[in-house]
């Protein structure tokens, strides 16, 4: 719904790129509901769009999104076609999950040499490190090299006892700021109660000491009053 609503908003600027994001960023969210058709669609539109600008990173975005909407409907060739027409932006990340996307295809279709090629022009991971070792994990099951299948399995075991103790620890650090915030409410609440209670009692010292004024002028003006009389 907001994603549609930021396409007319940007539609109305106008900004191309921003629009052709957008339609991206929808097709996305159906491509995630597995409603393809309507991903398509969107991803379809984003090309036809694309081709005012020539941006190669959008290029690379769009196909990749593509190919990944025939890969989840096993329509491999249709899939391969949009992978290899990703261009090459000369990002590492890019490119190297453009790689892993046709290695993926050639798995799930028994190439194994053709996946081996493609795992290794892989040079940078980051975020796909597991799904880069999973991969090597299939290929040597496939191939019934199982010591080197353990390896991997291995690697993919460590991967994510790191990333689950990073979260244990960002969740911890996130436990201790919340305690220490909690400590110093605490603290603050009990200075506000202490500042509420001396300035009652300054408060009262400042009432009684007017009531004994009052009293005292009254009793000084009853006074007079019978020295006059007398």
């Amino acid at each position: 719904c907001y994603y549609k609503q930021a396409y007319k908003a940007f539609s109305n600027i106008p900004d191309n790129s921003n629009c052709i994001l957008c339609q991206v960023n929808i097709g996305t969210n159906f491509l995630s509901k597995s409603v393809f058709d309507s991903a398509l669609v969107y991803f379809n539109h984003a090309e036809q769009m694309v081709k005012k600008t020539n941006n190669t990173l959008l290029y690379s975005t769009i196909y990749r999104n593509i190919g990944s909407v025939y890969l989840k409907q096993k329509k491999y060739k249709d899939a391969l076609t949009y992978f290899h027409k990703v261009p090459l932006t000369n990002i590492d990340v890019y490119d190297s999950n453009k790689w892993l996307l046709i290695a993926n295809v050639f798995i799930k279709t028994n190439k194994n040499d053709s996946v081996r090629y493609y795992l290794q022009k892989v040079n940078s991971l980051t975020e796909m490190t597991e799904n880069y070792y999973l991969l090597w994990l299939k290929l040597h099951k496939k191939e019934g090299n199982y010591e080197e299948a353990l390896t991997y399995a291995q690697k993919i075991i460590d991967k994510t006892d790191s990333i689950n103790k990073r979260n244990f620890e960002i969740s911890f650090a996130g436990l201790e700021k919340k305690y220490k915030y909690q400590g110093l409410q605490i603290t603050n609440q009990n200075l506000t109660i202490k500042n509420k209670q001396r300035g009652l009692l300054l408060l009262f010292a400042l009432l009684s000491l007017t009531v004994l004024i009052v009293v005292f002028l009254y009793w000084r003006l009853k006074a007079r009053e019978k020295e006059l009389e007398y």
